[in-house]
């Protein structure tokens, strides 16, 4: 069943189960307005978003991933799908603001089955580890190395560190995990 909201006053919460995706909301504007909306949408567990819009072009779409996804576009209507990609139900909620005004930033995500090291991408100025809950969460971390393999910063689960001169980025942790770049673009 397909709800439709006012895209001018979106708040939903949604429980999505391990590997379900499931519409999160079909909105429209009120006003048939091509509007600057800002989207927020936080999770208890990483999720993947899929959008489509109407708006200026016919039709938009975008795929974001993490535990919070914000994206400002300009639409007249807004879907969104969401699928958890943790191993435990995920409360999902969302939220959009009419000619919102906030600094976002993009960020870069790879999904990581097993600990292993990366290489940055060029854009990158910082990396942080995401993890699901770990009964000894000092199991987890991320290591920084340079271009001889050296151990340069290390960082906790969570905790954003700057990349500074690092070639690659290390992730440790027992299960699967994400290692989420901060980009300047």
């Amino acid at each position: 069943m397909n709800m439709h909201f006012e895209l001018d006053s979106l708040s939903v919460q949604k429980d999505v189960k391990p590997g379900e995706e499931l519409v999160l909301f079909d909105a429209r504007s009120g006003c048939s307005s091509n509007a600057w909306r800002l989207l927020s949408v936080e999770a208890d567990q990483p999720i993947q978003l899929r959008l489509e819009w109407v708006g200026l072009l016919p039709l938009g779409r975008a795929r974001l991933t993490g535990r919070s996804v914000q994206v400002c576009l300009q639409a007249s209507a807004l879907k969104a799908w969401a699928t958890n990609l943790g191993a435990t139900s995920a409360s999902v909620q969302a939220g959009a603001q009419t000619a919102a005004e906030r600094v976002t930033a993009n960020v870069f995500d790879v999904a990581m089955p097993t600990q292993g090291a990366v290489t940055p991408p060029p854009c990158a100025y910082a990396a942080r580890l995401d993890v699901p809950p770990l009964d000894n969460p000092t199991a987890a971390r991320i290591e920084l190395l340079n271009a001889a393999g050296d151990v340069i910063a290390i960082g906790s689960p969570g905790q954003t560190v700057p990349l500074g001169a690092a070639a690659q980025v290390r992730s440790v942790c027992p299960l699967p995990h994400r290692v989420l770049f901060c980009l300047l673009i």
